[in-house]
């Protein structure tokens, strides 16, 4: 042993033989230095002794590591500081090309990275795997560590390493939300595949990550949410943050918007296949006006794309020719196949599609001019504009010119109103509110098509309704599964739509089962698409979803997706569990949640009846709002190392003279500050605000309702029985003050639909038609109760009186019959009240036409034969009675009584065979003659008919009845519970006749308001309400969690369902078969894009295909 590594452990030693130069201070012993076992051993002094006497920082020991190597191996950030100061590069790297980056990444301690960088250590130096420093922070989910690197190089945020991947990519793979968070923040692009082509989302959805999806959604939509602007669904889409959001979904949601972007390897492979003069020949055939194949000129236009031309494209101006083309020789002509190669053009697809929706009308009336049978004639018609009626020569010479010469969409003469075609389909659907659409009209231009507003867009402007209004369904799954953001709702309208015009008498017999099937389609696509983004809502009890199904529409008239389903009669779509769930909640409120514990439930809902208990329910509801989840703000983004790392972002750009705007400064997370709490209204005002909005939630409303109204028909059952005197008693005044209640329901009712709907669609609900009759019959029951009261006696008293007593027990009698009503909140009652409904208007009704026909043609033939005029005029009256009325009259009722009772088995043979004893007789006799024909022959063929025939016909109808709604027993108690809900939801907060009080109270609170705006009209803007707020917040997060759900499943939204709950075992195991070789055909093609990838780059042009593709063509022809 050398003397100087003797001397090793005493530094004095050390110094003076150092001083001595007795040897060399970078002598070896086991192939390194004594400064290499002084970094090992982290010695301070020995260090800079050694350095005092020249030791060499950089020397390399046996494997290849520096002093600065070790001391990063063995994690000594003193002696690692110490080397820096005094001169060591710190760009070294060791035989395995890992270099101190490297090293330091891989250590939780940030604070080594950071010397390094301020030292000049090379960020982009690839270790031997083509790992960067920030892959290896990444790896080891260093999050302080990655927060020193992207804020010195905030450039290698996306940088690629091995197998490709990003950091992104890595943070996926690892399920590390916070990480995930912090590269998102700093700029991550969520596009980049890796060698397998996949994207860091595809990676967290394959691994289902819920936190992570949680964590990027709500980054997403917190940057919108924060946007002053984003008060209101009017405003927030016109942010640049919204747009922003909407090119991120683009980017998520892509299968048909997605951006062509080449590799270096497609490039490399392209160049040798297309060069610059090829890329010019094909715009030039794109941009030439000479006719050419469509099948040429698709490929032609799929083969620029492919070239990543799209930019010139679009830059040139070339897309509306593309749209014109397309328009007239796949859309019109119905070439289903050339449409499903043209949607994977991606951004140009969307181009194309914006195009053309911008000038819908004169799509309209390019497509309806050609041919107008059926539908497209009923559209014609319905939607021509009032001042052009050109005959059928003028016709026929536009659609020569429209079609013949290729006149484009703008030139083309508008005749079709665009706001007809509004009023066709809020008039064939009876959805009335669509009329008044018009939001997306004030938000953008039609024609702008470098920044268009896709989401909420008016349903009739879209492709996927054109279609449908022009009978082109073989379009029609296509053009809606392409739909970006309004899915389920355009769907559910369309299937509504179609329904409707299915029962059109102007419609063909063909079309009719068309609409028919592709009606069942378009549910089928809503059906799959809610399904899926119930997979993917990660939010508690499915909170999210329910949520957006009850999200008013303003594109769509403010109806929900309730609605649109129930109005349409998608009973498949309101069967699923989560829709179920959304009537429940939307019923219960702020007890959805506890409904599971009737007794809780009830137990607060008696609360709000007993006025001492009253003062409770603040204390009660604020607990049972805690009890409710959200789907906002997850837990990590409150993580004080996650908010540490992002503010860091600040502190770099003020280190680098950035200074940030107010923009940037809102959109950066603040570290959690205390919120300040806000001021308490006192409890009185607290107990009056729960009892409004106690009394405002459905189902309070229903069981107070009830309660009242059973009351009611109690007490007028007992004045009609027992107090229905000369004399008016107070408990008869208060059933008529009660009935003023129920008028007042109504009318607001009347007011309401009107102004929302229509008069047809209140009249044309049978329960509303009940009430009307009985408070008219009310009504006059008082009418005749008040003249009575004030003229006293008369000769007629006693009749008016009997008839008010008539009239008001008809009353009693159908508010007895309207309980029925509230039944159908109850699964076993209300699809047996929907069949008794369903029996009388479709069955009892026809039935009693016909027996009331046979009643009178058979009665009319047993008067006549049995009673001669001859012979009733002198026996059948008493003499001197010889009044036509009451002649008339018992003609009528003999004539009722003798066909009615034979029905019932009471035939009347004694009466029948009374046979008159002379001419003369004055006794009620019969004729011999006619007594033989009647009681041998047509009685004989009435029984026969009626009894035997007529009452086995109804009874098979009504089995039939009975059996179709059984089969759609829960959709029908769906439908009802929606009715039922809607109704209580527009009720007033108090039953009759205490509504009374409050419509008085409205009344006179809208005076005051009118009386305040005539008085003081500023013109200030409103502040938008805290419900339309947290709405937009709804709706971004349901765009996002759409977004995720559709990713590359959108081709799958075929609208055939089928669910293996109802497949017998055999079907079962043949589904499973199905699903097993789907999931097979994946991966094979999965496989052949990589192996393609990977000839592409080895063998370039003469590469030949391997065998994968040939097995993926035979799969894919299988599945075919």
């Amino acid at each position: 042993m050398s003397s100087l590594w003797s001397a090793y452990p005493s530094v004095t030693q050390l110094r003076q033989l150092l001083d001595d130069k007795a040897e060399d201070v970078d002598s070896r012993q086991n192939d390194r230095t004594l400064l290499h076992r002084a970094a090992t051993d982290n010695k301070i002094e020995v260090i800079r002794l050694l350095k005092e006497h020249g030791a060499d920082l950089n020397a390399l020991n046996s494997a290849g590591k520096s002093a600065l190597n070790l001391g990063l191996e063995k994690r000594h950030f003193e002696t690692v500081e110490l080397l820096l100061e005094l001169g060591a590069d710190p760009n070294t790297a060791t035989v395995n090309t890992e270099s101190t980056l490297h090293q330091a990444a891989a250590i939780k301690d940030s604070r080594f990275i950071s010397r390094l960088l301020a030292h000049g250590a090379k960020c982009n130096a690839p270790d031997r795997l083509n790992d960067w420093p920030i892959h290896r922070a990444s790896l080891e989910e260093y999050l302080e560590t990655v927060g020193v690197l992207l804020h010195e190089h905030s450039e290698h945020i996306n940088v690629i390493g091995n197998r490709g991947l990003t950091p992104l990519h890595i943070a996926a793979t690892n399920s590390n939300a916070e990480l995930f968070a912090v590269l998102v923040e700093h700029g991550a692009d969520i596009a980049v595949k890796d060698l397998q082509g996949r994207t860091p989302l595809d990676l967290v959805i394959m691994n289902q990550d819920n936190a992570i999806l949680d964590t990027y959604g709500y980054l997403l939509a917190n940057k919108v949410v924060k946007c002053p602007e984003a008060g209101s669904f009017r405003t927030v889409f016109s942010t640049d943050s919204a747009r922003k959001f909407l090119d991120t979904l683009t980017k998520i949601d892509n299968e048909y918007r997605r951006t062509f972007v080449p590799t270096d390897t497609d490039i490399e492979y392209f160049q040798n296949r297309l060069d610059e003069a090829t890329n010019e020949m094909l715009l030039s055939y794109i941009e030439s006006d000479e006719r050419i194949d469509i099948n040429e000129f698709v490929q032609i236009i799929i083969r620029a794309v492919s070239n990543g031309l799209v930019d010139e494209i679009i830059s040139k101006d070339l897309v509306p020719k593309i749209a014109e083309s397309i328009f007239r020789h796949v859309l019109v002509t119905e070439n289903e196949i050339l449409l499903q190669e043209l949607m994977n053009l991606g951004v140009l697809w969307g181009k194309i599609v914006q195009f053309l929706e911008s000038n819908i009308v004169e799509v309209y009336e390019k497509t309806l001019i050609a041919k107008r049978v059926g539908i497209r004639g009923l559209v014609w018609r319905e939607c021509l504009k009032d001042e052009d009626d050109e005959d059928e020569d003028e016709d026929q010479k536009q659609q020569t010119k429209i079609l013949g010469s290729g006149e484009s969409l703008q030139e083309v003469t508008q005749r079709v109103s665009y706001d007809k075609l509004h009023m066709l389909v809020s008039k064939t659907t009876k959805l009335w509110q669509l009329r008044h659409t018009d939001f997306i009209d004030e938000q953008t231009d039609r024609c702008n098509l470098d920044s268009p507003i896709e989401v909420m867009k008016d349903p009739v402007r879209t492709l996927a309704m054109w279609s449908v209004l022009t009978g082109r369904f073989k379009l029609t799954p296509h053009l809606l599964r392409q739909e970006p953001y309004d899915l389920i709702p355009q769907a559910l309208l369309m299937a509504k739509l179609l329904r409707c015009l299915s029962i059109l008498r102007s419609i063909e017999d063909v079309y009719r089962n068309k609409a028919i099937n592709m009606a069942n389609t378009c549910e089928g696509i809503a059906i799959q698409a809610l399904r899926r983004i119930k997979e993917f809502d990660t939010s508690q009890n499915n909170i999210l979803t329910m949520e957006y199904l009850r999200l008013p529409l303003r594109s769509y008239g403010d109806y929900d997706a309730i609605d649109l389903a129930a109005r349409g009669e998608s009973s498949s779509f309101v069967t699923i569990d989560v829709v179920q769930d959304t009537l429940d909640m939307f019923w219960y409120s702020d007890f959805f949640f506890v409904r599971s514990n009737v007794w809780k439930m009830e137990g607060a809902i008696l609360m709000g009846f007993v006025p001492p208990l009253m003062l409770l329910l603040p204390l009660i509801m604020e607990r049972f709002r805690k009890e409710s989840p959200t789907f906002k703000n997850p837990e990590i983004l409150q993580d004080s190392k996650f908010v540490q790392v992002k503010s860091a972002l600040h502190s770099h750009n003020e280190h680098h003279g950035h200074e940030m705007t107010g923009a940037e400064e809102r959109l950066l997370p603040q570290p959690p500050e205390a919120e300040v709490p806000p001021k308490k209204p006192s409890y009185v005002r607290r107990v009056f605000k729960e009892l409004n909005a106690f009394y405002d939630i459905p189902c309070v409303k229903f069981r107070f309702h009830v309660t009242a109204h059973v009351m009611f028909v109690l007490l007028l059952s007992f004045v009609v029985m027992r107090l229905f005197n000369k004399r008016m008693s107070v408990s008869e005044c208060i059933c008529y003050v009660c009935l003023l209640g129920f008028l007042v329901e109504e009318i607001n009712e009347i007011f309401k639909s009107k102004k929302d709907e229509s008069l047809a669609s209140y009249f044309s609900d049978g329960w509303n038609l009940i009430d009307l009759t009985a408070i008219l019959c009310g009504i006059i029951s008082f009418a005749l109760r008040l003249d009575d009261e004030i003229s006293g006696k008369s000769e007629h008293a006693e009749s008016v009186r009997y008839w008010a007593l008539v009239l008001l027990s008809t009353t009693c009698l159908v508010y007895w019959i309207r309980l029925l009503f509230v039944s159908v909140i109850l699964e076993s009652l209300g699809p047996k009240l929907k069949m008794m409904a369903l029996m009388v208007k479709k069955d009892f009704l026809p039935f009693l036409y016909i027996l009331f026909i046979l009643m009178i043609g058979f009665g009319v033939v047993f008067q006549a034969l049995l009673y001669p005029p001859t012979n009733f005029g002198t026996s059948s009256l008493s003499p001197g009675d010889t009044d036509n009325g009451t002649e008339a009259q018992e003609i009528a009722v003999r004539m009722f009584r003798t066909t009615f009772f034979m029905i019932v088995g009471e035939y009347g043979l004694d009466d029948k065979t009374n046979l008159c004893s002379s001419p003369d007789a004055k006794e009620d006799c019969v004729h011999e003659t006619g007594s033989l024909l009647v009681t041998n022959i047509f009685m004989v063929i009435y029984i026969v008919i009626v009894q035997i025939l007529l009452l086995n016909v109804i009874v098979a109808m009504f089995s039939e009845t009975i059996d179709a709604v059984n089969r759609e027993s829960t959709a029908m108690w769906q439908f009802e519970k929606y009715d039922l809900t809607q109704e209580f939801f527009m009720r007033s907060k108090l039953p009759p006749p205490f509504n009374v009080l409050l419509e008085l109270r409205r009344l006179i609170a809208w005076i005051i308001r009118r009386f305040r705006r005539n008085k003081s009209s500023d013109g200030k803007r409103t502040a938008p309400r805290s419900t339309e707020k947290s709405e937009v917040e709804v709706f971004l997060y349901y765009l996002y969690y759409q977004a995720i759900s559709c990713r590359g499943q959108r081709s799958t939204f075929r609208g055939v369902v089928i669910d293996e709950e109802d497949l017998d075992e055999g079907n079962k195991i043949i589904f499973e078969q199905i699903k097993d070789i789907q999931k097979e055909l994946k991966r094979l093609r999965k496989l052949e894009t990589l192996v393609q990838k990977m000839s592409n780059s080895s063998s370039g042009p003469s590469r030949q295909l391997p065998p994968h593709r040939q097995l993926a063509a035979l799969a894919e022809n299988q599945d075919t």
